[in-house]
């Protein structure tokens, strides 16, 4: 991109910005909810025209949902008082260069509002929001939005794998949905030591499930790193020991995070105390791992996209790696982005996008040529 570069931001800020776009925290304080949806449950909603601009608002953070390179949608979020404030629901059809306000309102969970809001496809979405939480869901590509209810006052996380099964988490019980979230059953709860950490706002601490049958958890505990897997929906979790980083000692607390990767395979995040974290791959159920090459500079791990379970995007200090074995070795494309921490989306093989996050507040950009070019888009402005 070849627009004067904007000023970095701090480690700590970056860490705290990029995170709590993409991760789950518990609540905290409580707040009079309202909700004011445009045109919500009305049968002739008509959205509104959202002012943009290249920066996000520094107060302001925001989670993306792209399902092409023309259609998708960004969540707003505005810190007014703790952990609470106002939210905006935004969509695109034009790939950002204009924006329709669809929903607004207030949350008392501005993380857990964030990390709930997910997209599975051009009509079905849901988002957390409100105090107590209320689940919101749409049918219709965010028009119109149904108010559901939860089964219990506050919570760590929500997930969807399809428009039918979803799981809330409000530690330390588990509960499930297979009608998209009308009822909700509870299950036993998972295992003590797979809780996320408090205020780890991170994208390996998820609850985690590929289907309606698989899932996974991290955990945060001492001894010999593990993740947990269910086959069984949630029902029941099973212990996958993940190998210690090379030259790393088991001593103390050591956080493993997983996430899924697309199609079969899970990838572990290992975080020893007294060394840098190693990635490790699984593609049966967590029997064994193959440890992630670090990249060829600094021997540091940047952001991770994922276009399958083999090629792998990765930006580390504003350079773009592809792998196309799940991250035994690594190719250098291009020095475009700035020295930014990202997170990196992977549409198709030619198609991606990144939120890159500075002081003055966070960049859209989007490549149509696999990565060796990067244009700014516009960011949905709240008003």
């Amino acid at each position: 991109m070849d627009t004067p570069q904007p000023k970095q931001l701090s480690p700590r800020r970056r860490r705290a910005l990029i995170f709590a776009s993409l991760a789950v925290a518990v609540i905290v304080g409580t707040s009079l909810y309202y909700l004011h949806p445009i045109g919500i449950l009305a049968p002739k909603a008509t959205a509104q025209a959202a002012s943009t601009t290249l920066f996000s608002k520094p107060d302001t953070l925001v989670s993306y949902n792209f399902e092409s390179a023309q259609l998708g949608w960004a969540l707003a979020v505005t810190e007014t008082r703790l952990n609470q404030g106002p939210f905006w629901i935004f969509r695109t059809v034009d790939g950002a260069k204009h924006w329709q306000r669809q929903l607004v309102g207030q949350t008392s969970s501005l993380f857990l509002t964030l990390a709930s809001f997910q997209f599975l496809d051009p009509t079905h979405g849901f988002v957390a929001v409100g105090n107590p939480i209320s689940l919101y869901r749409t049918t219709d590509g965010g028009m119109h939005w149904l108010a559901l209810g939860l089964p219990y006052a506050d919570g760590y996380a929500v997930t969807f794998t399809d428009p039918l099964h979803g799981w809330f988490l409000a530690w330390p019980h588990l509960w499930s949905t297979s009608d998209g979230g009308n009822t909700w059953n509870q299950l036993p709860d998972p295992p003590v030591d797979s809780t996320p950490l408090f205020l780890e706002f991170d994208k390996w601490n998820n609850l985690v499930f590929r289907s309606r049958l698989e899932g996974w958890l991290g955990s945060n505990g001492a001894g010999q790193p593990h993740v947990y897997s269910s086959a069984d929906g949630g029902h029941s979790w099973q212990r996958r020991e993940v190998p210690l980083p090379s030259g790393a000692v088991a001593s103390g607390t050591l956080r493993t995070g997983v996430q899924a990767l697309p199609g079969a395979g899970v990838i572990a995040s290992v975080n020893p105390s007294t060394s840098p974290n190693a990635l490790f791959t699984s593609f049966d159920g967590g029997t064994s791992w193959s440890e992630v090459t670090p990249l060829p500079i600094g021997g540091g791990t940047g952001d991770l996209g994922f276009q399958d379970n083999l090629h792998w995007w990765e930006i580390y200090v504003g350079a773009l790696y592809m792998s196309s074995d799940g991250g035994q070795t690594w190719n250098h494309i291009s020095d475009e982005l700035p020295s930014a921490v990202s997170s990196l989306h992977i549409l198709d093989s030619q198609h991606a996008w990144a939120q890159m996050f500075f002081a003055e507040g966070s960049v859209l950009a989007f490549t149509a040529d696999g990565g060796l070019h990067w244009t700014r888009a516009n960011a949905p402005q709240p008003t």
